[in-house]
């Protein structure tokens, strides 16, 4: 029930016409009672008489009229069972006849004297009934004699008499009824009287009821339409009642619950409060249970209808009314809003405070980290400089001031990272690229990092499909944290592993599963719970020793986070660790990967290689082409099997060798096996080294082609076509070491900043190229469109440039009206190095981002892929 009308407790009513009204209803009440009374006691002389003598008179003349009977019976009959007949008659009459006497002797107003005689004539047939029953002995002659002359008279003179009571009790009816009426005439003028006195003083009363109710609504009205616009929920519930008396309209837009619901339904209440502890206090107003104290506490409800949850402060008020609680009022005020402040301050302040916790160890450890390279450089620095004459030592020094300058600079470049990731700035892209590159580079920096401390490294993968769309940048950075923990961990003569595979489809995705492996030192139970926190590092691993900002783990998990998967690792001291990374990839279905039809798909290959997993692989990949494959572990069983198959008649089209393996190598396998088998055999060289070196050696023993390690479709295509003749020799993977030769290749080059410019013109020089040099964005324009086509190999932008930067000097360049403009490789070199800084020099029509300060060898194998055709422009 909803807005119950109910009076305010503190307005006081007029009570003199309620207490007027009231003493003349008890007045009449008082009256009408006594009247009524005597009416009772008329009545009921009038139902006693004659109705209930009457009945009783009857009763006893029947009794005496059905004893009569009986005995007028032994006039005709009188054996012995007509006696034992008449004996239970007048037995079973008798009771009757004698509680009618008492009753009438009892009740009968009339004069006694009637009721003795009647009661004396009753005596006497008693008496002479007995004596005929009694004496069965008597002749028939005197006991007609005896029912005759004093019998008969007795039955007769006991209804005369009865006949008197009768008629006395008659008279005494119409006197009850002279009484009865004169009793019901003065009713009826006292009920007129104060009826119409009574109907004055009610409609006067009316009245003033009225004016107060038209108040009392106003206010009511008032007070509805002040909880309906508020957040409050007030309830009035009457406890003596045991009824709800009030509801205020706005339940269902602050609870979610409409007045019915809230009111009728107690399982939707329940769900509603999330706190049980609330929802019992609520129920307990219900149930009528007595709170003599005001009750608040806070609460938790569920909102049906929005589905969210609110905070609510419950206020329960008891009313007492002499001594007992009459009513409660409930309010129920939402907090939400109030309480997500306070608690937004509270994280506010927290956050704060930990803000302040981390910027003071951050700048502790930051000053740690960066104070040592810093002072590596410095310090040699200062050594080169005082004995400049000692080549060798100067040159030791600039070895080890280049090493501490690049690991200053990935401190730096992790700092980046991590600041990008906590204040959500950095994004993930969505970019056509090649997974096999991306997975052949990483090999040929790691198998040359794992070769200098004497780790094995190994890279296999089980893919179908190289080309993805997804974010590279992210994923070579992903790889490259856990390769370089790997090796960095790994004593001399452990083994670092990288696998790739698909372990699921979901849609249009594939889920690329990336496996970090290592013998090193491991990691105990309680890092691997911090290990992905900012900073953490194991103290029991040597890592300062190692070096390290303790960023790594964290930017692995927040890169593999954001761009949709997950990491999962495995590991225990002295037992190495494995850290599995799965990721969502889209394949790029632009790009078409399979075998070109003219290839031919049943060849016979063997291969020979120290390791089984590059075996296994390679034949997988060759089965996958239609060939049929064979695999050895050394370059002796390689020469045997070649053999074998030629006596048998079961020639080899392809033998694939691994370079180096222990004992025979690839080159003297290959040559032993052009002895004996001829040139029709095709030998390709499978290395993950450069072979560039060992390249005129390898032609004169035989070799026809080369193969980088780890194996790809697309790289076996290219080396079975280049075996066959169907194509070129493959470059030699880009160096690692020694000189890059870029003589006849010219470069524009765009800088503000002189110093980076002659830092820039001077790296590009050393490798042979010729540089233009141009101090902002429109001067770069303006020396390609003024040079004839062909005339630049190479521009590089600075991106932040006075007047025109970078991406606006590459896009004016692109939009040249020559043929050379669309095609021309331009390069970004800045020091923004966040990925959507990547992704807004692609959008500007740059191929490449190169990071400031400039990595020599990196640049120097960007440039080297470009020239040689391994990138496409």
């Amino acid at each position: 029930m909803r807005n119950r009308k109910w009076e305010n407790g503190g307005e006081r009513i007029n009570i003199v016409w309620p207490v007027l009204v009231c003493g003349l209803a008890f007045l009449f009440a008082v009256l009408s009672t006594s009247t009524i009374l005597s009416m009772n006691q008329d009545l009921s002389a009038l139902y006693e008489y004659p109705y209930l003598n009457a009945q009783h008179i009857n009763r006893a003349t029947n009794a005496v009229s059905l004893m009569r009977q009986g005995m007028n019976r032994l006039t005709i009959r009188r054996g012995a069972k007509d006696y034992a007949a008449v004996r239970t008659l007048v037995e079973e009459a008798m009771p009757e006849l004698v509680e009618s006497l008492d009753y009438i002797a009892g009740h009968y107003l009339g004069p006694a004297e009637d009721v003795d005689v009647l009661k004396d004539a009753a005596e006497q047939i008693v008496v002479l009934q007995q004596e005929l029953l009694e004496h069965e002995e008597y002749e028939a002659q005197k006991a007609k004699r005896l029912l005759e002359e004093e019998l008969a008279p007795l039955y007769d003179q006991f209804m005369e008499d009865s006949n008197v009571v009768m008629v006395w009790s008659t008279a005494a009816v119409r006197e009850v009824d002279r009484e009865s009426d004169h009793t019901t005439r003065k009713v009826v003028i006292l009920a007129a009287v104060m009826t119409l006195f009574i109907l004055t003083v009610s409609v006067l009363y009316y009245r003033s009821i009225q004016k107060k109710s038209r108040e009392l609504k106003g206010r009511e009205l008032l007070f509805s339409l002040l909880t309906e616009t508020i957040d409050d929920v007030v309830y009035i519930y009457h406890a003596t009642r045991r009824e709800s008396e009030f509801l205020s309209g706005n339940t269902e837009r602050v609870l979610g619950l409409t007045e019915e619901e809230l009111l009728r339904d107690p399982d939707k209440r329940r769900a509603m409060f999330a706190d049980q502890e609330s929802f019992r206090m609520v129920e307990a107003i219900f149930r009528g249970t007595v709170l003599r104290k005001p009750v608040e506490r806070e609460c938790r409800i569920m909102n049906p209808k929005t589905k969210r949850e609110q905070w609510m402060l419950l206020q329960v008020y008891p009313v007492l009314q002499d001594g007992g609680v009459e009513r409660y009022i409930a309010k129920l005020e939402d907090q939400t809003e109030e309480r997500r402040t306070r608690q937004t301050l509270r994280d506010a302040l927290e956050n704060a405070r930990q803000a302040n916790a981390a910027k003071r160890n951050f700048l502790s450890r930051m000053s740690h980290e960066i104070r040592t390279p810093m002072n590596a450089i410095i310090g040699m620095t200062a050594i080169a400089a005082a004995d400049p004459d000692d080549r060798a030592k100067t040159e030791e020094c600039l070895t080890k001031i280049a090493y501490s300058s690049k690991y200053l600079l990935s401190i730096i470049n992790d700092v980046l990272d991590m600041s990008a990731i906590e204040s959500g700035k950095i994004s993930i892209t969505r970019e056509p690229f090649n997974l096999a590159r991306l997975l052949t580079e990483l090999g040929a920096v790691y198998e040359s990092q794992c070769a200098s401390r004497g780790v094995q490294f190994a890279l296999t993968n089980d893919l179908s499909e190289e080309h993805l769309i997804g974010d590279q940048v992210r994923l070579n950075q992903i790889l490259h944290n856990l390769l370089s923990n790997a090796v960095k961990f790994t004593p001399t003569g452990g083994r670092v592993r990288l696998e790739v595979g698909q372990t699921g489809q979901q849609g249009v995705y594939r889920q690329l599963c990336f496996t970090v492996s290592d013998t090193g030192i491991g990691m105990d139970e309680g890092f691997q719970k911090r290990m992905y926190l900012p900073f953490e590092q194991d103290p029991h691993a040597g890592v300062l020793r190692q070096g390290g900002t303790g960023l790594g783990l964290a930017i692995v998990r927040n890169l593999v986070t954001l761009m949709g998967g997950n990491i999962r690792v495995k590991s225990a001291p002295g037992k190495g660790s494995v850290f599995q990374v799965e990721l969502p990839f889209e394949p790029d279905q632009s790009v078409c990967c399979t075998v070109e039809s003219g290839e031919r798909k049943d060849l016979r290959v063997l291969v020979a290689d120290d390791d089984r997993g590059t075996c296994e692989h390679a034949a997988l990949l060759l089965e996958r082409m239609g060939m049929s494959v064979r695999w050895v572990l050394s370059g002796a069983e390689a020469v045997e099997e070649i053999l074998w198959a030629c006596a048998d008649g079961t020639d080899y089209d392809v033998c694939i060798l691994d370079w180096q393996m222990p004992g025979m190598d690839g080159i003297e396998t290959a040559r032993r096996i052009r002895e004996r088998v001829g040139p029709d055999l095709l030998i390709i060289i499978l290395s993950a080294y450069d072979w560039s070196g060992v390249e005129p050696q390898a032609r004169a023993a035989g070799v026809n082609a080369f193969l980088s390690k780890p194996m790809f479709p697309s790289n076996l295509h290219r080396a079975l076509r280049e075996a066959a003749g169907h194509g070129k020799t493959p470059p030699a993977p880009a160096r690692r070491c020694g000189r890059y030769d870029f003589t006849g290749r010219r470069i524009l080059l765009a800088e503000d900043n002189q110093l980076n410019l002659e830092i820039a013109a001077a790296l590009l020089e050393s490798a042979g190229a010729a540089v233009d040099q141009v101090s902002e964005g429109r001067a770069a324009v303006r020396a390609f469109a003024q040079s004839p086509p062909g005339t630049y190999d190479m521009i590089l932008l600075d991106v932040q440039m006075p007047v025109l930067d970078g991406h606006g000097a590459a896009r004016a360049i692109r939009a040249c009206p020559r043929p050379d403009a669309a095609r021309i490789p331009i390069f970004a070199m800045t020091a923004n190095a966040f990925a959507e800084d990547v992704a807004a020099a692609k959008a500007a029509g740059m191929n490449e981002h190169v990071a400031k300060p400039i990595d020599a060898e990196a640049l120097y194998a960007l440039l080297d892929a470009y020239f040689r055709g391994d990138k496409e422009e």
